[in-house]
């Protein structure tokens, strides 16, 4: 460049905040109602500069909120707590002298299965438990602290034949109003199974 020549140069304006957002934010992608390994994707929860979040639950009922990338690019698969939560799980099946097979047991199932009817709105028997307000006490749910290890020290291991029974039928799910009963026994099935056209159902197993 020659000595005294003049250089024109172009200064952009500093993108203003909004503009920002719309120039480095990715283009919403919907993918509610999709599964990403242990986690299905609920709803969008909001939008963060790296792109949009969605509220997630896990199958162990924990709810996330994460980053849509990071479920789309296979990052992010469970809540980060399962893991966690099936060592404590070993831990005290052991300790009753059950071993670790206990976690694919009937007793683990019904806490899964409780769990799910009265937290989980796609569940089929929701309408029952959580539709009517029905919860599971802290002491037993996991996404309040609570634990199997919790539900099995109060309960026990579930006696062959027998489901868990809540005795005030508006009631709780928690240690003073539940106990074991003979499945025969039990007249909440009676009245969902006339319910359930399939036939298949049973709402305390």
């Amino acid at each position: 460049m020659l000595c005294g020549s003049r250089m024109s140069v172009n200064i952009r304006p500093p993108l203003d905040t909004a503009t920002y957002r719309e120039v480095a934010v990715p283009a919403f992608r919907d993918i509610s109602g999709r599964r990403f390994g242990r986690l299905v994707a609920i709803e969008k929860y909001d939008r963060q500069s790296g792109g949009w979040r969605f509220r997630c639950r896990c199958d162990c009922g924990t709810e996330i909120i994460t980053a849509s990338h990071s479920l789309l690019r296979g990052r992010t698969q469970s809540c980060g707590t399962c893991g966690l939560h099936l060592e404590r799980v070993r831990e005290v099946v052991v300790t009753h002298g059950q071993g670790w097979g206990e976690a694919r047991t009937p007793t683990y199932q019904i806490w899964v299965s409780m769990r799910q009817r009265c937290n989980n709105p796609n569940d089929k028997a929701y309408r029952y438990y959580g539709g009517r307000g029905i919860k599971v006490c802290d002491r037993w749910e996991l996404t309040r602290g609570g634990s199997f290890e919790n539900f099995f020290a109060d309960m026990g291991p579930r006696p062959d034949g027998y489901s868990i029974e809540r005795i005030n039928n508006d009631g709780d799910y928690e240690p003073s109003n539940c106990k074991w009963i003979p499945r025969g026994d039990q007249p909440e099935n009676t009245r969902v199974k006339r319910d359930i056209l399939s036939g298949q159902f049973t709402s305390d197993d």
